[in-house]
């Protein structure tokens, strides 16, 4: 049978920082052109937000948060230097994720959730976890729906604005002020509300959940593309929407995720690592290497001729006790069969790890950030891909010891905020 690691390096599947050297080159281009409005596969769209300052006063405040998977909505008690009280709680899938529905009705279903609580305050925020152009109203323009959401011609649509209308529509008087974030936005406010920005030198915010994205605060100055944010002094929030990263080489088992996903082309970055392409990526690796001869003849033919389906959720069990009984292990349960997937499922998340910790790294390279490690970048990472699997988790605050900080010579602290989804959107819409 064919080792492995020799499979790996046929298809190019990253396994050594050296082999990342020159992805991260390309993604600190990619930054800096989406920064001066130069084309790039990253948008590096401002979020009109800033960690420079915090509001002073209490207040409540409605907040949404439309993610890969749920819809929540809530009222929070904003109190300055308490941990934030949620008075209201609401829960349920997020539209479009079911099946296919128009605009129209995807905005109605968001009026619906939010109604029971629209008359309890004025300021509405709102987490969009989905590419988004904000403007400086702070409404949000959809660029378009990812993690499999199916919403035909929502492109274009004003977030805040078509919220509004529906409200109004289900007899709503309150006229609202909404400010569209994005999660990994929220998630970097969250984490300031905390975590005070005099400890730190700079401020980035990260979602590995069912989806990928990164931000960070930039200097107002290098903004090059917005006039009106490069002559203003200080610092705002830009939200990368890494996951459209393209500036790499895919492998024959990326190639097989992108041709099975509705939307092929977008965000390759992140089906790279995010929980929503993990399970897929398996499947294909573990195909990709049947095909090249790493599996015995009667497992081989099994893997492909045999639905496989395999999650993210399946590669957490396998990995936290490789020989107790679940789908992976039972693929293969013991043997140099069983050893080859332990490799297999291992690789996999050795390379989703660095390409999530080389995004981290290549933003405080940019930036000139966490060079003391009396005053370390702030990253606020959320999401339940990155929460729930701990061997995952493991990988990542290794390579930031060990790259990061050893090796390139940036300080970070790693940090997590109670809700931090809801908090950061009530933040966001108490500054305006």
């Amino acid at each position: 049978m064919k080792p492995v690691q020799d499979f790996l390096k046929e298809i190019g599947f990253i396994q050594t920082w050296e082999e990342m050297k020159p992805v991260e080159e390309a993604f600190i281009d990619h930054m800096k052109k989406g920064m001066n409005g130069e084309k790039s596969s990253m948008p590096m769209l401002p979020a009109y937000l800033t960690v420079d300052s915090l509001p002073e006063e209490s207040k409540d405040v409605i907040v949404m948060d439309a993610g890969g998977t749920n819809l929540r909505v809530a009222l929070l008690r904003i109190n300055p230097g308490q941990k934030p009280e949620i008075l209201w709680h609401h829960k349920q899938p997020v539209p479009g994720k079911p099946g296919p529905m128009t605009p129209d009705a995807f905005f109605e279903a968001l009026a619906q959730a939010v109604a029971p609580v629209a008359d309890k305050s004025d300021r509405i925020g709102f987490c969009f976890s989905f590419p988004c152009r904000i403007r400086s109203d702070y409404d949000g323009e959809i660029i378009y729906l990812d993690k499999e959401l199916d919403v035909p011609g929502i492109e274009g649509a004003l977030v805040g604005e078509n919220l509004k209308k529906a409200l109004g529509k289900l007899g709503v008087k309150n006229d609202h002020k909404v400010v569209i974030l994005n999660d990994t936005v929220a998630a970097l406010l969250g984490a300031l509300a905390e975590h005070p920005a005099s400890c730190y030198n700079g401020y980035i915010g990260m979602i590995l959940g069912t989806g990928f994205n990164c931000c960070y605060s930039e200097t107002n100055a290098n903004i090059g593309k917005d006039e009106a944010l490069r002559d203003r002094t200080g610092s705002s929030i830009i939200n990368m929407e890494a996951g459209a990263f393209n500036g790499f080489t895919l492998t024959e088992a990326d190639l097989v995720v992108r041709a099975g996903a509705a939307a092929p082309d977008q965000n390759l970055w992140e089906k790279t690592m995010s929980g929503e392409y993990q399970g897929k990526l398996m499947d294909a690796l573990l195909i990709c290497a049947a095909k090249a001869g790493c599996f015995s003849a009667e497992l081989a033919d099994r893997i492909l001729t045999q639905p496989l389906g395999f999650t993210a959720v399946d590669i957490s069990i396998y990995l936290d006790a490789p020989a107790r009984a679940g789908r992976l292990h039972d693929l293969a349960p013991e043997g140099e069969d069983a050893r080859v997937v332990y490799q297999l499922v291992d690789a996999l998340l050795e390379r989703a790890s660095m390409c999530a910790v080389m995004n981290l790294t290549a933003i405080m390279h940019a930036t000139q950030t966490g060079l003391d490690p009396l005053k370390p970048v702030c990253v606020a990472i959320e999401g339940t891909t990155f929460m729930k699997n701990v061997n995952f988790n493991r990988k990542i605050h290794g390579h930031l010891i060990h790259y990061t900080q050893r090796v390139r010579g940036h300080h970070c602290r790693v940090v997590s905020t109670d809700e931090a989804n809801l908090v950061g959107s009530a933040v966001a819409a108490m500054t305006l």
